[in-house]
């Protein structure tokens, strides 16, 4: 007979069993008169954990009548799982494991209560949320398991802050979109931060220079997401123009029509025919004509065909070839 509720007269006489079924040693340290089951064979299924499976009288006289030598009248008796608490500490341990850093820190604020078998602890980084909550004092909750006896798990949860010591940018004073940024807008701080969230930038030097996609405000920490670059040719600024035609080179200055950073594709105005021709940006003012770079020529919807484009370059500036 199986009842889920031990009655008060059992409340101190439980056998442990140690794994998810009741053995036949675990009968006869109940009851001695059942020393004659096999050590090994199994009785019936163990409890879950927390909760006790009691054998009673008519339940046991059917047991014995199958083993002969066993006894006839029997006191029922009852079964609980072996529990071991989850405690900070192993937790500590086990979500070290997981995070592998160096020099992290961890600190448990809540975990799972409900009793657990014995096991071993297992968390895995896909599990982990990848942003940190809003406030970082509330910790993150990170999704585990147990794994007991007979490669049987349970799942677990911890809440849990999660820190490692990070040197960031953040805004020094309100930084308006669109703008380059200057060094006297920053600030680098470092302290305590989820390591697995996006990176912030950590140095002055990778953010001076470039523009804001959005504005940021004093005291926002600065990601990679949140700049652009600041296009290496305006439209409207005086570029020199470089032309490589097999072994001419020929160099001189011309306007710009349209605005690119490095390696993009810009329009440039011959200022002998007034004609546009399409160029790549090399660096700050400096573009480059290639006869050779057809494929590029096709992308820019400026650009008119490459062997004319070459020609309007050059046509005037022979006495400028070096």
């Amino acid at each position: 007979m199986l009842l889920l509720m031990a009655t008060p007269w059992l409340a101190a006489a439980c056998q442990p069993v140690d794994g998810d079924r009741i053995l036949g040693r675990d009968l006869a340290a109940a009851n001695p008169a059942f020393s004659v089951i096999a050590p090994e064979q199994t009785i019936g299924f163990a409890p879950a954990p927390g909760r006790r499976r009691i054998f009673g009288s008519q339940e046991l006289a059917r047991l014995a009548h199958r083993y002969p030598g066993a006894g006839s009248s029997f006191a029922p008796v009852c079964f609980e799982r072996v529990t071991q608490p989850l405690t900070a500490e192993r937790l500590v341990a086990a979500l070290k494991k997981a995070v592998d850093l160096p020099d992290v820190e961890i600190h448990v604020l809540d975990f799972s209560r409900y009793p657990l078998p014995p096991g071993e602890l297992a968390f895995s980084r896909s599990s982990l949320p990848a942003a940190p909550p809003s406030n970082p004092d509330a910790g993150i909750t990170w999704r585990g398991q147990l794994t007991a006896a007979g490669h049987h798990s349970v799942p677990i949860w911890v809440t849990a802050q999660i820190l490692v010591e990070r040197q960031w940018i953040e805004a020094a004073a309100d930084i308006p979109a669109g703008k380059p940024i200057a060094a006297g807008q920053l600030l680098t701080k470092t302290g305590k931060q989820f390591p697995f969230a996006a990176s912030p930038l950590s140095a002055i030097a990778d953010v001076t220079g470039r523009t804001s996609q959005r504005a940021i405000r004093t005291g926002q920490i600065i990601f990679p997401a949140m700049l652009g670059d600041t296009d290496a040719v305006e439209r409207g600024d005086a570029v020199a123009v470089h032309v490589s035609s097999g072994g001419a080179q020929l160099q001189f200055e011309a306007r710009a029509e349209s605005s690119g950073h490095r390696g993009e594709i810009v329009a440039v105005r011959n200022p002998l025919n007034g004609r546009p021709f399409p160029a790549v940006v090399q660096s700050k003012g400096k573009v480059l004509v290639n006869p050779y770079a057809a494929q590029l020529d096709s992308k820019n919807p400026m650009a008119g065909p490459r062997s004319r484009d070459t020609r309007d370059a050059m046509r005037g500036r022979d006495q400028s070839i070096q």
